[in-house]
């Protein structure tokens, strides 16, 4: 279990340590990341990327507080493990299997294994499937930025340029600190044949979310 505060002063934030652990497959599937941030940061925390954390808890955290997010979050790995173990691994047909599996069982985390159905959907390249996942997602509620976010990607592998332009439009508008929708829009961008465009697009994301990676691109 990993307790992060978001702001760990200059350099990286707790999202993007966040980040970095998954993606080098550092946390075990087991494992457990929550950011505990100010007020002012969490927008910043609730739309930095598709890879969320397992909870985020405002300051001040109070001890009940604080323990009932645990409780839930380890309830619904222990539940969801066998699932969690194979997106870990990066088995995904068998990962799909069991978020099937699970829904079908009538598993009460049913947005999280929406969530990774369309994540396993969209890394074997099933992006009409994808789509309608993402799209069920959006009926049990439509604010949720990691889904409005797939049906971008979904829609750009599928060639439908100006759609995923205007979704992301969208969500920039509303969340400005999107590190997922930036980089999507820069790849959106690239592909029609605007680098300037694109170059732009990158400078803004580096000015909203300062990391080396962004600064690079």
């Amino acid at each position: 279990l990993i307790l992060s505060d978001y702001d760990l002063g200059v350099g990286t934030d707790g999202q993007q340590l966040l980040e970095y652990l998954r993606r080098e497959k550092l946390m075990p599937p087991g494992g457990l990341f929550f950011v505990i941030s100010a007020d002012a940061t969490i927008d910043r925390v609730a739309s930095a990327a598709e890879m969320l954390p397992d909870g985020y808890l405002i300051k001040p955290v109070n001890t009940d507080q604080l323990l009932a997010r645990i409780e839930e979050a380890l309830a619904r790995h222990v539940e969801l493990r066998p699932m969690y173990e194979a997106v870990h691994a990066g088995r995904w047909s068998e990962a799909l299997v069991q978020c099937e599996r699970f829904e079908q069982g009538g598993s009460r985390f049913r947005v999280e294994l929406l969530r990774h159905t369309a994540m396993c959907q969209v890394a074997l390249a099933r992006w009409d499937e994808a789509l309608l996942t993402y799209r069920r997602a959006l009926q049990v509620r439509a604010s949720m930025t990691w889904a409005r976010l797939g049906v971008a990607r979904c829609a750009l592998a599928m060639g439908d340029i100006e759609a995923a332009r205007t979704q992301l439009q969208r969500i920039l508008v509303e969340r400005p600190y999107h590190a997922g929708a930036y980089d999507l829009m820069i790849e959106l961008l690239e592909r029609a044949g605007d680098p300037a465009a694109a170059l732009a697009v990158a400078a803004r994301a580096a000015e909203h979310i300062p990391s080396a990676v962004r600064n690079r691109r």
